[in-house]
């Protein structure tokens, strides 16, 4: 699978903490908006990726996919593989729930799908 990050400012959804092994916790606030990259793996739901507060491998906070949201979203949204140079689109689902198309395959199929009588 590939991995693919995602850079934004972000606003967080619900009050939540987040902790380090290095640190003490971290509370995040509804509402509050801070700079976050976003990491996952093709073909997994949005859900199920990550919130970093940094890169730095060795003291981020780490906060689910779903408890922020991008203030800013461009349609589509490109998002690149940090370890292969890979891109792709996010795409959703007819249930809502957004992955990774890297090479367009899920759209591919979509079309595929559509066609078939």
């Amino acid at each position: 699978m590939t991995n693919w990050q995602l850079e934004a400012r972000v606003r967080i959804v619900a009050d939540l903490e987040a902790t380090n092994p290095y640190g003490p916790p971290r509370k995040y606030r509804a509402g509050e908006e801070v700079d976050m990259p976003l990491t996952g793996q093709e073909g997994t739901p949005m859900s199920a990726a990550k919130w970093w507060s940094s890169m730095d491998i060795d003291n981020p906070y780490i906060i689910p996919g779903n408890a922020a949201v991008p203030l800013e979203q461009p349609t589509p949204i490109w998002v690149k593989c940090g370890a292969c140079d890979k891109g792709g689109r996010l795409e959703d689902d007819a249930a809502g729930i957004s992955t990774v198309d890297v090479g367009g395959r899920i759209a591919r199929q979509r079309r595929e799908a559509a066609q078939r009588p």
